[in-house]
């Protein structure tokens, strides 16, 4: 699929549109078991239902990466370990703007609370529609 769509700014768009498909294809099935066929003029209700699930499928993953990196901070790993690495590179951009939104803490650093709690407001809005 990279051969046919290629990436944008760093981002692998290929892989997000095999994921919007993949979910489309799981609401088509589902819909196909519940109500037995494919009613017509769904397809602008699929596309939205499939960029939702995307949406909330991202924030679940940022979510449990902002956790995993705060119980990684109480453990001090080797920076230089892979894992470690990518946590911080999925992170960071993420936690870094709130960081200098805040004042000053005495050295504890408040950015992951505020981050895991916006994603958590997220992720009600886009169960509410």
């Amino acid at each position: 699929l990279r051969r046919i769509i290629p990436g944008y700014g760093g981002l692998d768009v290929a892989s997000l549109v095999l994921v919007v498909v993949l979910i489309m294809l799981k609401a088509v099935l589902i819909l196909g078991i519940q109500v037995g066929g494919f009613p017509s003029g769904i397809g602008g209700q699929l596309v939205i239902y499939s960029l939702q699930e995307l949406a909330s499928l991202i924030l679940n993953y940022v979510f449990w990466a902002v956790l995993i990196r705060v119980i990684l901070s109480w453990v001090a790993p080797d920076p230089y370990n892979p894992v470690v690495r990518v946590i911080v590179q999925v992170t960071e951009p993420i936690m870094a703007p709130v960081r200098k939104m805040l004042p000053p803490m005495g050295g504890f650093d408040l950015s992951p609370l505020i981050v895991l709690l916006g994603i958590q407001l997220l992720q009600i809005l886009f169960r509410l529609h």
